[in-house]
C-alpha cells in the first residue's frame, strides 16, 4: 500500500512539474513579456506532447516514443527538444528530423510524425506510403486529406487543432475522448 502511494505520488509530481515547465515555457515567452513575437513553436510542441499522452497505439509501438519531425523549422527546434527531456511511459522521448536518405526506415519507427509546412511534397509522399501505425500530425490544411490525423491550426494569436476521423480509423490508432472533446473540429 505504501509503495502504491508513493507510485502514486511520484507519478502527481512528475505531472505537475511538467506542467509547470510547459507553462513557464508559454508564459515566459516574449509574447506575454512585451515583444511582439508569437510562441507558436512552444504551443505545438506543448500539444504534440499532451497527444502522445492521449493516444493509444498498437502494443507493439506503444512505448517507443519517437517523434519524428519532416520538414524542421528553425523556430521549432529548442521547442521541439524540450521534448526530450520528458519522459512517456518511463521510456524517454526520441526526437529525429526526417531530411531524406533512409527515411522510410527512420518513419517505420516513429510513434509520431510531425510535418511541418517546410516539409516537401516528396517527403510527404513518403509518409503517405510508410508511416505504419504513426499518428501523423500536420500543420497545413491542404494536406489533411492525405494521411493527416490531426492537422494544428493558427487562427490569429490561437493555436487549436482538428482531428480528422477516417485518417485515424484507417490506423490501429485510438485517440482518447480528451482531445476529441477538446478539438476545434472532427471531422467525420
Amino acid at each position: 500500500m505504501v509503495a502504491n502511494n508513493n507510485n502514486m505520488f511520484s507519478r502527481c509530481f512528475r505531472a505537475l512539474v511538467l506542467f509547470i515547465a510547459v507553462c513557464t515555457m508559454i508564459f515566459t515567452s516574449p509574447v506575454y513579456s512585451g515583444e511582439s513575437e508569437f510562441p507558436e513553436g512552444k504551443i505545438k510542441a506543448a500539444l504534440i506532447y499532451n497527444f502522445m499522452r492521449f493516444v493509444d497505439w498498437p502494443e507493439e509501438q506503444s512505448t517507443t516514443g519517437v517523434i519524428c519531425v519532416v520538414g524542421v523549422k528553425q523556430e521549432y527546434r529548442q521547442a521541439l527538444k524540450f521534448l526530450t527531456t520528458q519522459q512517456l511511459n518511463q521510456k524517454n522521448i526520441t526526437l529525429r528530423e526526417v531530411n531524406g536518405g533512409k527515411s522510410e526506415e527512420v518513419l517505420g519507427s516513429c510513434q509520431i510524425i510531425f510535418v511541418t509546412t517546410v516539409a516537401t511534397d516528396k517527403q510527404k509522399q513518403k509518409i503517405i506510403n510508410s508511416a505504419g501505425n504513426a499518428l501523423i500530425i500536420g500543420e497545413e490544411s491542404s494536406f489533411n486529406e492525405s494521411g493527416v490525423m490531426i492537422n494544428l491550426i493558427r487562427d490569429n494569436r490561437k493555436i487549436g487543432f482538428e482531428i480528422n476521423m477516417p485518417n485515424v480509423k484507417a490506423s490501429n490508432i485510438r485517440i482518447s475522448s480528451k482531445i476529441l472533446r477538446i478539438a476545434d473540429k472532427v471531422i467525420q
